[in-house]
């Protein structure tokens, strides 16, 4: 004859089983969430990666729409290289216009690999012997693994290479920025612009 628990409650066994499981399934929902956050995070870093190249891009695209170019005179060449170009501006300067007014401006975007960021540089141009104008510096792009500059004349795309050298005659630029991820593995984004020279005759060597 069995004996029935007259409290109905449950057994030792039942217990430890009934904790067991719910310890599996806190270590489930723990590795859920976890990779849910990383994901999260993932996705605004590279919202957040997007946005500064659409904005660094849009800043490019101004200045060069007001470009600066006699190949005779060395403040006013378009520059090119391994992770670097630099180009004369009459553009209003968007991000520091107290320190720099209006004028030609040297602009210069350079990669720096210590820090992993894009740097731009910003000098007002002055007539010999003038007192040396303020340096305007911007970081951009955090965590970036490289860029990469590349001309089209025409008929052919190149890639500038070389620590510094003025471009070819070019009708537009493309800029290539590179990331890597966690594991190593790299992406790309591209963008291009084109070089609206008021006088051709000037591109001419």
């Amino acid at each position: 004859m069995s004996k029935n628990n007259p409290a109905g409650g449950f057994t030792l066994v039942e217990t430890l089983i009934s904790l067991a499981l719910l310890a599996v399934l806190f270590v489930l929902l723990g590795g859920l969430l976890t990779g849910m956050a990383k994901i999260s995070r993932t996705a605004a870093d590279i919202s957040i990666f997007d946005r500064e190249i659409e904005f660094c891009g849009e800043i490019i695209r101004k200045e060069l729409g007001e470009i600066l170019l006699d190949n005779s005179r060395a403040d006013y060449t378009f520059l090119g290289g391994n992770e670097f170009f630099a180009y004369t501006t009459t553009r209003d300067e968007l991000l520091v216009r107290d320190s720099i007014p209006g004028g030609a401006k040297r602009v210069e975007w350079r990669y720096d690999p210590g820090e992993r960021k894009l740097v731009r540089t910003v000098t007002r141009l002055v007539a010999a012997g003038s007192e040396l104008p303020p340096v305007s510096r911007s970081y951009f792009l955090e965590g970036l693994a490289g860029i990469e500059l590349f001309y089209f004349d025409g008929v052919s795309w190149f890639q500038a290479s070389g620590i510094s050298s003025v471009l070819p005659p070019a009708r537009c630029i493309a800029l290539r920025f590179v990331t890597r991820d966690d594991d190593d593995r790299q992406k790309s984004y591209e963008t291009a612009f084109w070089l609206p020279y008021a006088n051709p005759a000037l591109q001419k060597f």
